[in-house]
């Protein structure tokens, strides 16, 4: 399970993984092109890939989240908090 992997650095971090012969859920709150790309990306190495469109942020909700991806790929091994947001002010 990877939060935030439909690109940039956890979508690297779902190829390398998936090379590696890992099964990759991947959360984000976006469903757009770029999570098509990343699918793609993923089954290429001959993974499953599923996209479990969630916001991190909804912490209420992360026990379903786990039991969502524990349905849909059978067992969770390896999380990858990943996702975030760019500063809005830098600081420095």
């Amino acid at each position: 399970m990877i939060t935030g992997a439909r690109r940039g650095i956890g979508r690297a971090i779902g190829v390398a993984l998936a090379k590696a012969g890992h099964d990759i859920a991947f959360s984000d709150i976006a469903e757009d092109e770029a999570v098509a790309e990343a699918t793609k990306l993923l089954q290429v190495e001959g993974t499953r890939a599923r996209l479990v469109r969630y916001d991190v942020e909804a912490v209420a909700s992360h026990a379903g989240l786990m039991a969502e991806v524990k349905t849909t790929l059978g067992r969770l091994d390896l999380f990858v908090s990943n996702a975030g947001i760019g500063a809005p002010v830098r600081g420095d």
